[in-house]
């Protein structure tokens, strides 16, 4: 394997390598240290939303008189 300076890479001056690996473990597994309300869980991201498809179409006013459509167009 390469070496950081092989691949033209070098010592940050703003942060140690204690902090660059918690960045890198944070990227890596989702989990940060620091979050909001004291929870360590991932963070959500899109594939984490539900639209719930049942309120598309509006509701029938009269049940017994109007005849309700389930299709979405």
């Amino acid at each position: 394997m390469r070496t950081p300076e092989d691949r033209g890479l070098r010592e940050s001056a703003t942060y140690d390598r204690f902090h660059i690996a918690a960045i890198r473990h944070a990227a890596e597994t989702g989990v940060y240290d620091i979050r909001g309300w004291g929870a360590k869980r991932k963070v959500p991201h899109f594939d984490d939303l539900l639209v719930l498809g049942s309120s598309m179409s509006r509701y029938p006013l009269e049940g017994y008189r109007e005849r309700c459509d389930t299709d979405v167009p």
